[in-house]
């Protein structure tokens, strides 16, 4: 299984890859990080850098979010067109390829990911403040928090692939990260919607606790418990999420 696990995701990879549009808007991403800097290099009290700061690791987090949802490309074609057939006979086939699928695309959001933090370090270097009020740690634990939330859509958009189109899988995936944001703020207020967000909570993954970026682009202290508990909670997700999915796709039949 493990074989045709790293098969299916180097496959997955390099099927991803072939894209180069995103190679391109990633590059495009680095150049408008530089035109930012230049604009807004005059301001005063240093806000140039928190705005350079907040942009960058948005970017970061956007990439990441719309590399896992390459997914849906990928799943159900290749259901669609049986292109995975001889794997899914194998006694372990359909196993190895949805652990294929998110180790793949999970590899692609760190590649990219990696692209714009790149552009970023490049801007600070020329700014030469890179490390200045230990930014360099803050963008670091931001890259980590984001890409863990990335690698959360992608074992939804697992279970999501095996029920819908490529399209319906896209807006449903959107649909989930804009709920899973939104659901702590919800369920910590006042209104009529803290009951059933709290409920949602228990099923939807809470992207809320992976956003960091605005604490990072501030230098403030993240604590290490709080990043050791935000990547278990993020990882046992991805792995309950993964194996749900892997129970339907096993009742399903192709």
């Amino acid at each position: 299984m493990l074989n045709d696990a790293m098969n299916i995701a180097l496959d997955a990879y390099k099927s991803a890859n072939r894209r180069k549009g995103v190679v391109y808007f990633l590059l495009m991403i680095a150049v408008l990080q530089v035109a930012v800097f230049a604009k807004y290099e005059d301001i005063s009290l240093n806000i140039a850098d928190k705005m350079l700061r907040d942009v960058g690791l948005a970017m970061i987090a956007i990439v990441g979010a719309l590399t896992a949802l390459t997914t849906a490309f990928q799943i159900p074609a290749e259901l669609r067109d049986k292109t995975a057939m001889t794997l899914f006979s194998k006694p372990l086939g359909r196993e190895a390829y949805l652990v294929g699928k998110l180790l793949g695309i999970g590899l692609l959001v760190l590649r990219n990911m990696a692209v714009v933090t790149l552009g970023i370090v490049v801007v600070f270097i020329l700014k030469q403040d890179i490390f200045v009020d230990d930014f360099g740690s803050s963008m670091f634990q931001s890259f980590w928090l984001s890409f863990i939330a990335s690698i959360d859509l992608i074992a939804i958009t697992l279970i999501l692939c095996l029920f819908f189109s490529e399209g319906i899988v896209v807006i449903s995936s959107v649909c989930v990260f804009i709920v899973g944001n939104a659901t702590y703020m919800y369920a910590n207020s006042d209104t009529g919607l803290a009951k059933i967000a709290s409920f949602v909570m228990y099923v939807l993954p809470n992207f809320f606790l992976f956003d960091i970026k605005g604490e990072a682009a501030a230098n403030l202290s993240i604590s290490s418990s709080y990043l050791m508990y935000s990547t278990a909670y993020g990882l046992a997700y991805a792995v309950m999420a993964a194996t749900l999915a892997l129970i339907v796709f096993k009742q399903r039949d192709l």
